[in-house]
This record gives C-alpha cells, structure tokens and sequence, in this order.
C-alpha cells in the first residue's frame, strides 16, 4: 500500500532499484521451488535380488583377483 503512495514521488533511480529487488524476490521464489522426488527403484530394498547381486560381485572380484594374481606370475617370470 505505502509503495503506490510513494511511487509518483520516487526518482527513476529509486525507482529501478526497487524494480530490481522486486525482480529479485520474485525470481528467488520462483527457482526456490523444491526438487521433485526421485523415481521409484522397479526392486524395493531389501528383496533377495540385491543380496544375489551383491553375492554375484563379490564372486566376480575373486575372480578377478585370481586372474590378476594369475598374470602377475607369468609376467614375473
């Protein structure tokens, strides 16, 4: 309300600024909107495939591992 009544009596500087700040308000609430929620994982936690998909790595690193371990020596020699 004061602002209409102060508005004709403002200088254009005054004036500008406010419209900036103004500006800035607006564009704070506007980009200040929460982030949607991630979409649902198709397994929820904690079902058996995450334990056998963390078995398979496992079994897979070992593996891994031994064909490292296993270059290691014939490159050694």
């Amino acid at each position: 309300m004061i602002f209409f009544i102060l508005l004709p009596q403002m200088k254009k500087s005054s004036m500008k600024l406010l419209s900036l700040i103004i500006l800035l308000l607006v564009c704070s609430f506007t980009f200040a909107a929460p982030n949607p929620p991630p979409p649902a994982s198709p397994v929820p936690p904690g079902t058996p495939i995450d334990e056998w998909v963390y078995f398979a790595g496992f079994i897979l690193f070992i593996w891994a591992f031994k064909i490292f371990k296993n270059i290691k020596k014939t490159s050694a020699t």
